[in-house]
């Protein structure tokens, strides 16, 4: 299973060097093998983790991989157990 290459790697190239390009400007110009073989690494974990999650709470993986939590809005209101109201 460690064969699988989950990464399209010139993509991962190309952003990383994008990424430096914006934060380092001038200073990388190359991605090593090690740094792609590190990020596929962390895609596998990454992968591994939320399904492990997603079964624990009966889901579809897809559906709680790319959905973004609902947050609070300031017009919704807040029930706390020691309100009075």
């Amino acid at each position: 299973m460690s064969t699988i290459k989950l990464i399209n790697r010139s993509l991962v190239k190309e952003f990383a060097l994008a990424v430096a390009q914006t934060h380092r400007p001038n200073r990388f110009n190359r991605v090593s093998v090690e740094f792609l073989l590190r990020v596929e690494g962390q895609v596998k974990v990454f992968i591994r983790s939320h399904i492990h999650q997603v079964v624990a709470l009966g889901t579809v993986v897809a559906r709680r991989l790319f959905s973004q939590p609902r947050l609070r809005t300031e017009t919704q209101p807040v029930d706390l157990p020691w309100s009075t109201g």
